[in-house]
């Protein structure tokens, strides 16, 4: 549901655009949407500028924090029932982090896509912690097709639990079709803000603005990846030319699940030696089984998709249809021609 709809219509997504937000020296904010280029930005473009003084997740090493002052105001600020009367180290860890990219005359940028997922009393409290911690803020979402949106978070379940966080020695979970996993956790229907996105974005655009706020679709970094790459920069208020470069090498890091590996995972799970083997090897090991690592033939083969039901599609675009008209009517952002329901 959008909590306002009176706020000003916003400025389109295009390369001419010469939005910089709330400022050039304040902090930028990633906020997600989860799976929605976040590896392009937290791997391959915010670590590696020159320009930008990076806080988030670096997804290229094992998604580990910056430092441990980062890693402290992130465990701060994720204490369950924080208040803005209860932010005193978090402040102490922001200004530390605040002055040293003001040092090395760097754009301190954020990346924690939590941010826009979670229940809706935890989405709507965060943009005024982020304001009392940081002050004014650049607000940068990324969004995803929501029927790409599930179909990602399906996979990143899969990677979660097999070669990832879940994964344990010892313990082999039940392979799941994503019609059966959707069925399993409900996520069509929950209001953990993934299908609930532009209820995320209203909140930040009441409270920093809508010229604070900028919406890039992440379908357009495939067909306009130059104009994207610039508009994204000139936004946060860092040189473009650089962070091109970067974006035109990010085929290489651009990579989920393919077809060969979820077959792979498939036939361990059929067959009671490999899936023996494959129960008590670590996750090293469990990625080299399934061929996730360059130079075996799976890791080359075409990306995995998930047949997700008519039924199931026309739920998740029911659920999305209105938010999407009013972040399209709001930030002239283009989603129409990459297919978003409205």
């Amino acid at each position: 549901m959008i909590t306002d709809r009176n706020m000003e219509p916003g400025i389109s997504f295009a390369a001419e655009d010469k939005r910089t937000g709330g400022g050039d020296n304040c902090a930028c904010i990633h906020i997600g949407l989860p799976g929605a280029d976040a590896r392009l930005l937290q791997a391959h473009l915010f670590p590696t500028h020159s320009e930008v003084y990076y806080l988030g997740r670096h997804a290229n090493e094992d998604c580990l924090w910056r430092n441990r002052t980062v890693q402290q105001f992130v465990a701060e600020l994720q204490r369950p029932g924080i208040s803005r009367t209860e932010l005193s180290s978090c402040r102490e860890l922001a200004n530390e982090l605040i002055t040293t990219a003001s040092t090395s005359l760097q754009q301190l940028v954020f990346s924690w896509e939590r941010l826009s997922t979670g229940t809706r009393d935890n989405r709507s409290a965060w943009p005024e912690l982020l304001q009392s911690i940081f002050g004014n803020c650049k607000i940068l979402v990324v969004l995803m097709h929501p029927v790409a949106l599930i179909e990602s978070a399906y996979f990143r379940m899969l990677t979660r639990q097999y070669v990832g966080a879940n994964a344990r020695c010892g313990r082999l979970a039940d392979f799941e079709t994503i019609e059966d996993w959707i069925s399993r956790t409900n996520i069509l229907q929950r209001n953990d803000g993934l299908l609930d996105y532009q209820e995320t974005v209203a909140s930040y655009a009441i409270l920093f603005g809508n010229d604070a706020v900028n919406v890039f679709p992440a379908e357009a970094m495939e067909e306009q990846r130059d104009s994207y790459t610039r508009t994204l920069c000139r936004f946060i208020g860092i040189g473009a030319d650089e962070d091109v470069t970067a974006c035109e090498q990010f085929e290489g890091a651009k990579h989920r699940w393919t077809s060969a590996q979820v077959e792979r995972l498939q036939n361990v799970q059929r067959n009671f030696w490999q899936a023996l083997r494959f129960r008590f090897a670590d996750r090293r090991m469990r990625r080299i089984l399934l061929g996730m690592h360059k130079g075996d033939p799976a890791f080359a083969a075409p990306p995995a998709r998930a047949a997700i039901s008519d039924r199931h599609r026309e739920i998740i675009q029911d659920r999305t249809r209105e938010g999407n008209r009013w972040i399209a009517e709001t930030w002239h952002v283009p989603l129409e021609e990459y297919g978003y329901p409205l």
